[in-house]
């Protein structure tokens, strides 16, 4: 039980401390499986599913996907939210910097 209450807080922790833009790509860096193809992988969730997954309106994953996607990171097929290899990449780089972003906006460097 202590196992659940710690996932359950730490993930509540996590949307309360880091942006929105973090979040949201965090999430579907863990939800979007990568395979070995070329072809881009399909996220298999709506956006209202998100939603509720992640505890941010439908209006704010949709404003954050379309800065993802004019950022490269995702791409966007008949709605479906999409990423091939190299935008994975992207996306995790962009993820480290969202981490060093402290609330004000400032940046600080990331011990590697």
């Amino acid at each position: 039980m202590a196992k659940k209450l710690y996932c359950s807080s730490y993930h509540r922790g996590e949307r309360n401390f880091y942006s929105a833009q973090y979040v949201l790509l965090n999430y579907l860096l863990e939800h979007i499986d990568i395979t070995k193809s070329t072809e881009p992988a399909v996220m298999h969730r709506t956006r209202q599913q998100m939603s509720e997954e992640i505890g941010m309106s439908v209006n704010t994953i949709n404003r954050h996907l379309l800065t993802f996607r004019k950022e490269g990171l995702i791409s966007m097929i008949h709605g479906k939210v999409t990423q091939n290899a190299t935008q994975r990449e992207s996306a995790k780089d962009a993820l480290q910097i969202y981490i060093a972003q402290n609330r004000n906006g400032a940046r600080e460097k990331i011990p590697i």
